[in-house]
Parts: structure tokens; C-alpha cells; sequence
């Protein structure tokens, strides 16, 4: 797929400022925590609540794009509570 490269360096910065936060780890390690530590560090720098559920739907897709290419089962770790 042909993204445009705002594209890249908006999924890149996200990725880059998530383990900046919580840190390197294998994606099935991270938990809710690991997520509630970025929020408040992304609300805590100004970032809007919209653009902060764009970057926790981009992590979302990531992480279950890896684990189905990896065989991990699936990650709920991104999803929002019920």
C-alpha cells in the first residue's frame, strides 16, 4: 500500500514515543499499565484525546499485526476495557 510519508513518520513517532515511555519489551509482555503510563504521558505533553486514540489504534494494529505474523495468540492489551 502507498502511503504517504506523513503517514510513516506519524506510525514511526507513535511506536518511538510508546517504548520511550514503557519501555522495549516483546509485545506480549506489555500490559494495561505499560498503556495507562503513555496516556497520561501523551495527555500530560497536550496531546487531545483524539489524537491520542488515533496512536493507542495504530499501536492496536500493530501489535495484533506482529502477533498474528509471530504466532503469539491474540493481545488485548491495547483494546479498551468493557
Amino acid at each position: 500500500m502507498n502511503r504517504p510519508k506523513t503517514f510513516e513518520s506519524a506510525v514511526n513517532r507513535c511506536v518511538r514515543d510508546f517504548i520511550r515511555v514503557a519501555k522495549d519489551k516483546p509485545i506480549d509482555v506489555y500490559n494495561r499499565d505499560d498503556v495507562n503510563q503513555f496516556r497520561d504521558h501523551a495527555l500530560g505533553r497536550g496531546l487531545s484525546p483524539s489524537s491520542l486514540m488515533r496512536n493507542l489504534n495504530t499501536l492496536r494494529a500493530l501489535t495484533n499485526f506482529a502477533a498474528r505474523e509471530k504466532g503469539v495468540p491474540a493481545l488485548s492489551t491495547f483494546t479498551a476495557p468493557t
